[in-house]
């Protein structure tokens, strides 16, 4: 009878002693990684436009399907592009990037910079392949074979194609 008892509160001292030290390092270092997240994406956002300050644009983009937020980007009180922060999905993953925009008529691209980017194309490529050759196929033509890097860049260009479609409905 003393095992029932003992090994369940020696194992239970482990686990609340792991928990408490988990949640200490999570403590210490969640500001840590935090502050480095905003150096990267500040320094991002320096890539497309160097020398420049951002100030976040205040907008609401609950209608958007990439836009998450704006910044406007300055030198010397001028305003010389916007950057959009765009983040997209598709079946490989997800890719979020900054979207640089010049401040001209059309919102010419100026340059993106990618922040992150989890897209898996072999697995996938390969689950399509045993989908899709499961039964005979006559035409071979009807197949779909845009898959892997194609829709990743597909939906980059979408993500592109949306910001600059916000900036020239204006708003600013």
């Amino acid at each position: 009878m003393k095992n029932y008892i003992k090994y369940p509160l020696i194992l239970g001292t482990i686990s609340s002693i792991s928990g408490l030290l988990i949640g200490g390092i999570y403590m210490l270092t969640s500001q840590v990684i935090a502050s480095n997240n905003q150096k990267a994406e500040l320094a991002a956002r320096q890539e497309i436009f160097p020398g420049a300050s951002f100030t976040l644009v205040e907008r609401n983009f609950e209608q958007s399907v990439y836009i998450e937020e704006v910044y406007s980007a300055s030198i010397d009180s001028s305003i010389i592009g916007y950057i959009y922060l765009t983040d997209g999905q598709n079946e490989y993953g997800n890719i979020k990037i900054y979207v640089g925009l010049n401040n001209d008529a059309t919102g010419s691209l100026k340059n993106i910079s990618i922040l992150e980017n989890t897209q898996s194309y072999a697995s996938t490529v390969n689950a399509w392949v045993d989908s899709t050759f499961i039964d005979p196929i006559e035409d071979i033509n009807s197949i779909d074979v845009n898959c892997g890097a194609t829709r990743g860049a597909t939906l980059i260009k979408n993500m592109i194609l949306e910001a600059q479609s916000d900036f020239q409905k204006g708003g600013f």
